[in-house]
């Protein structure tokens, strides 16, 4: 049945009832951009991010394990960086649908978010050098052979993909292939 929710949520996405859409803070940008962490916080991210143009929005979430004095910490390397566009709150209250109904990118190591990602069309941009980036690019090797995913490992690859990034078509055959739609979904519950 996989995640059960997707076509729930699917049906109900609407742009303009978003939370963050909706705050009345001053985020804006040209790119907005979700991050979805792992543990620690890669240095090929810091980089890209440090890198970035100012205008982008880089909206910061968590893995649910990690500890509150690691976040804290965590926080405290972005600001150094001094990037106007780094956001932390809503980007770990907000349901992850909300957040990838905003955003344009979705940058990570390895979290298991690029399938809501490729379900809502949102272009997943793996980020590799590092360990965790490793365990990503085995996992879904199959997306990235067929570009549903890219794989970088420098700083440059990063903007330049996120970029150029466009929003995939959900409704494609090479993405549907791998989700229930509700009839499967509904038939799997009843057994």
């Amino acid at each position: 049945g996989g995640n059960l929710w997707l076509n729930r949520w699917s049906k109900k996405i609407n742009p303009s009832i978003s939370a963050i859409k909706q705050a009345n803070n001053s985020l804006g940008g040209t790119k907005r951009i979700l991050v979805t962490l792992q543990l620690a916080v890669p240095q090929l991210l810091l980089e890209a991010i440090s890198a970035s143009p100012s205008a982008w929005v880089w909206m910061i979430r968590f893995h649910p394990s990690r500890e509150m004095k690691l976040r804290v910490s965590d926080m405290g390397q972005w600001l150094e960086i001094g990037h106007p566009g780094v956001e932390f709150e809503r980007s770990n209250t907000s349901n992850l649908c909300e957040l990838l109904n905003d955003c344009d990118v979705h940058v990570t190591e390895n979290s298991g978010c690029v399938l809501e990602a490729l379900f809502f069309g949102v272009p997943t941009v793996l980020l590799g050098a590092s360990e965790f980036g490793d365990i990503g690019k085995f996992c879904y090797r199959l997306f990235i052979e067929k570009k549903l995913m890219r794989l970088v490992d420098t700083v440059s690859d990063v903007i330049s993909e996120i970029d150029t990034a466009t929003r995939l078509d959900p409704s494609s055959k090479e993405i549907t292939d791998f989700f229930a739609d509700n009839d499967v979904a509904r038939v799997s519950l009843s057994m």
